[in-house]
């Protein structure tokens, strides 16, 4: 549903570029990927904020998605939630957090088969390096695999970061997928 596990297989083939590189492409290709459709923008390997993602420029990648939203009026959840990936990747806690917690589904009840708000929570939990309610929702996602696939996916990227939980975000993904360090100082 969501391309958790999608911008995670990426991590294997990120190249990393400085950051002078990476708003140079920002700059090249906004205008391009404003007009895409949201397939195209969001859940496209290669397109969209993907593009940027793709090439290591985790923070340029929120911005463009940031501007998707404003300039096509834009509310599908999954864009918020990349948003705070990208952020949270980029060592952006706060702003990591503050896209998470706009993603949540207030509507989602505990009947629900597709388990996202613990999904979610388990990324706030990480974020916030609160063990324990990261522990709950990993098991609210281990123990509801059967109800939704995605479950699965989610959980299996949660007990793939587990191990590194000590690390914090942005470096338990670097140890776990082995996505290179982004180059981001300026020459």
């Amino acid at each position: 549903m969501f391309s958790t596990a999608t911008l995670l297989l990426t991590f294997n083939f990120l190249v990393g570029v400085s950051l002078t590189d990476c708003d140079d492409l920002l700059d090249s290709y906004r205008d391009e990927a404003l007009q895409l459709d949201y397939q195209s923008f969001d859940q496209t390997p290669g397109s969209g904020f993907r593009l940027l993602a793709g090439k290591g420029c985790s923070s340029q990648a929120a911005d463009l998605i940031e501007a998707y939203i404003e300039a096509n009026d834009s509310s599908q959840r999954s864009l918020i939630w990349h948003v705070a990936q990208l952020r949270g990747e980029s060592g952006d806690t706060q702003a990591a957090l503050q896209a998470a917690r706009r993603s949540l589904d207030p509507e989602e009840n505990s009947e629900a088969p597709f388990r996202w708000n613990a999904h979610v929570r388990a990324y706030i939990a990480f974020l916030e390096e609160n063990r324990e309610s990261f522990d709950r929702n990993l098991e609210k996602l281990t123990s509801s695999v059967e109800l939704h696939r995605g479950n699965g996916m989610n959980a299996s990227m949660w007990q793939n970061l587990e191990p590194h939980f000590e690390l914090g975000y942005a470096q338990a993904l670097r140890a776990a997928y082995g996505k290179q360090e982004e180059e981001n100082e300026v020459p």
